[in-house]
This record gives C-alpha cells, structure tokens and sequence, in this order.
C-alpha cells in the first residue's frame, strides 16, 4: 500500500497544508484493505475515516484519510440540541433502570397462583 500524498504537518508544504492538520491520503482500495488501514491506525492512536469517491472506480469506491489528530467538526445549533436531547433521554433510561442492590426478581409481578401451586393460565405442552 502506498500513499498518494506525502503526509503533512501543516507547515504549507505537503497535503493539508495551511490548515495546521497532519493528515494523509492512501489510494482507493477494497474494503479489506481499507479495514487494514482503520485497525493500524486504531493501534497507533491515529484517527482514520473512509471516503467515498464521488466517480467510484473498479479497483476500489473509497479511500482512506489518516490524521493525527482527530479532525474538529463545527457542529450546528440544531445538532448540538439533537445530542443533548439524545444524553438527556439515555440519562433518564439509566437512572430509571434497576437500583443498586435491587435484582430484576425484585421488580417482577407477582407469581399467578391458584392456591396448590398450579399457575394460572392455559399452557399446551408440545
């Protein structure tokens, strides 16, 4: 695998440059080796992403970007109310979850019983 363009670290003279971004750009390949790239990046704290080409070719339809750092990605008002919205709710399903030191046993409804044991209910035995 060879890199289509010399990695950058934003000082104007490489991919990226004026942005301040050390980031660099493979070759489009197949899906196997694009998940190749995204694990050795995960190993090497780097952060990867796959990019879709706008005219796909036979040899591959995406290309992988690797940056050193994660790339900061302004969000808008109305993302940023959808996330706080999407935390507030999961907050709200933990916190209504099971109690510490209560088992799911505790909250279960009570056993259906009709006196010798016997529950309630028809049951088919297959």
């Amino acid at each position: 695998l060879s890199a289509s363009q010399p990695i950058s670290d934003g000082d104007g003279d490489g991919a990226g440059a004026g942005n301040g971004v050390a980031f660099i750009e493979f070759a489009p390949m197949e899906k196997a080796w694009r998940n190749i790239l995204h694990e050795l990046a995960s190993d090497l704290k780097l952060h990867s992403e796959s990019v879709e080409l706008e005219f796909p070719e036979a040899a591959g339809d995406k290309f992988v970007v690797v940056y050193k750092q994660p790339p900061v990605v302004q969000l808008t008002e109305a993302e940023e109310a959808r996330r706080a919205g999407v935390a507030a709710s999961a907050r709200a399903r933990a916190s209504a979850g099971t109690r510490r030191g209560e088992a799911l046993t505790d909250r279960a409804p009570p056993a259906m019983s009709t006196g010798a044991g016997a529950l309630e209910g028809d049951f088919t035995v297959v």
